[in-house]
């Protein structure tokens, strides 16, 4: 049965062929200890089932990532076909892939079921009181979010790359905010998912526009500090204990994430007469992004 195979698992494809194409280490760590671990920070701790609540998303992450990697699979199909410059891993090459697209969509509907019926256990998503039958509601609502999240993605991939920029915004809303089609987000869970999109899109409106990759961006820190702000900009209108609390968690959790990249800033942080910036500006040495992220 090829959805057995394990090339054919979530992730194996974004693991070995956009991000870290040697050991897939890099990718898989960041997805799952960075990308799903802040999305159940965001929206579990004050969940009235928050067990449940963190079950539905661990599968409803792990099947929209299903449907995700098919765009990464087609992003690299056409940029073998029609760029000239299209960044390809060297296993690509090799080997054209092998991603099965059928098998991704079946993955994703399996997960997508399973986390569909952890939203119906839980009983607090948004379709709890309404007359569409829940279980029925659950599973067409997150049907939809699949069917759009494909469709924006080729849209994307189809598109010139100035365009792109923009459509890239959307794509990591979907990536981030998708529990909140069935559950309440807390506003410093709100202020958290707006500051991952934010430090996911600066390096890429960096890339496309300067036509480089930024230099050694502290991304962990622009997240902590974006935060920072739209957490404290919100505490006049959400005067509230578990908003302090929610988001004083947050605070600390990106503080830790950070740390090296703030030590690393306030260390090389030195008076304008010793300024590095014009000698360093030109070089193209930053950290590798992966250009359909």
């Amino acid at each position: 049965m090829n959805w057995l195979n394990f090339r054919q698992f979530p992730f194996y494809y974004a693991s070995h062929y956009k991000r870290d194409t040697q050991t897939g280490r890099a990718f898989f760590l960041d997805n799952l200890g960075d990308d799903l671990l802040l999305v159940l920070i965001a929206f579990v701790p004050f969940s009235p089932a928050p067990v449940l609540v963190a079950l539905a998303i661990v599968f409803l992450h792990v099947s929209l990532w299903s449907v995700y990697e098919i765009g990464y699979y087609e992003n690299d199909l056409v940029a073998a076909k029609h760029e000239r410059d299209g960044k390809l891993s060297s296993k690509f090459k090799e080997t054209g892939g092998g991603f099965s697209i059928p098998t991704a969509w079946i993955w994703a509907i399996a997960l997508g079921v399973a986390g569909g019926a952890c939203v119906w256990q839980s009983g607090v998503s948004h379709l709890a009181d309404g007359n569409i039958p829940e279980v029925l509601g659950i599973l067409g609502l997150w049907a939809a979010v699949l069917v759009f999240l494909r469709k924006l993605f080729q849209y994307y991939n189809h598109i010139d790359k100035m365009t792109r920029v923009f459509v890239y915004l959307p794509l990591q809303l979907v990536k981030y905010g998708f529990p909140a089609v069935f559950f309440d987000l807390p506003a410093a869970g709100a202020a958290l998912i707006f500051a991952q999109i934010i430090r996911r899109w600066a390096p890429y409106l960096v890339y496309r526009y300067m036509k480089k990759e930024p230099l050694a961006l502290p991304s962990r820190l622009v997240r902590l500090l974006m935060f920072a702000l739209l957490w404290l900009l919100l505490m006049a209108s959400q005067a509230s204990l578990a908003f302090f609390l929610h988001g004083l968690f947050i605070l600390l959790w990106l503080g830790l994430r950070a740390a090296r990249q703030l030590q690393s800033l306030l260390q090389d942080a030195g008076h304008v007469t010793v300024d590095k910036w014009k000698e360093a500006g030109p070089s193209n040495d930053g950290p590798t992004l992966n250009r359909s992220d």
